[in-house]
């Protein structure tokens, strides 16, 4: 994943999670489920909200593998470029 598509589903999951609170607001306002259900709704969205980070987090740790892999693949290229130019 690059870093666009990365964005574009944290963008997608944000709004998906704001969207249920504000239905869950809305339903404590007309008093339509009880606490209960709210915090069960709650503790699925920190949960959620766990999952997303985790998320994030493996994509940044992919990203600086492969960056460091590349990284380290030109630097081996460049020096034995320099080598054989040399020798």
């Amino acid at each position: 994943m690059n870093s666009s598509s990365s964005s574009k589903v944290i963008v997608v999951v944000v709004e998906v999670v704001v969207i249920i609170v504000i239905l869950v607001l809305k339903a404590i306002i007309e008093e339509e489920i009880v606490v209960v259900e709210v915090v069960g709704v709650i503790v699925l969205l920190l949960l959620l909200l766990l999952l997303l980070l985790l998320l994030v987090v493996i994509v940044v740790v992919v990203v600086v593998v492969v960056v460091v892999v590349v990284v380290v693949a030109v630097v081996v290229v460049l020096g034995v470029v320099v080598v054989i130019v040399v020798v």
